[in-house]
């Protein structure tokens, strides 16, 4: 976890997974909830402390 210190590439790695996990919910006709996707991976995005 120490390459995700600074939280950005975090942030990047999270959104990313995001678009994947969407893209898989639709082609297997899931409803998607924008908000639920959002909340659930940038949820463990934090700010880091200063």
């Amino acid at each position: 976890m120490a390459e995700y210190a600074s939280g950005s590439l975090l942030g990047l790695d999270m959104a990313a997974l995001l678009e994947e996990a969407t893209e898989d919910l639709r082609q297997l006709g899931a409803p998607l909830d924008p908000l639920y996707g959002y909340v659930r991976f940038m949820g463990w995005v934090r700010k880091p402390a200063r």
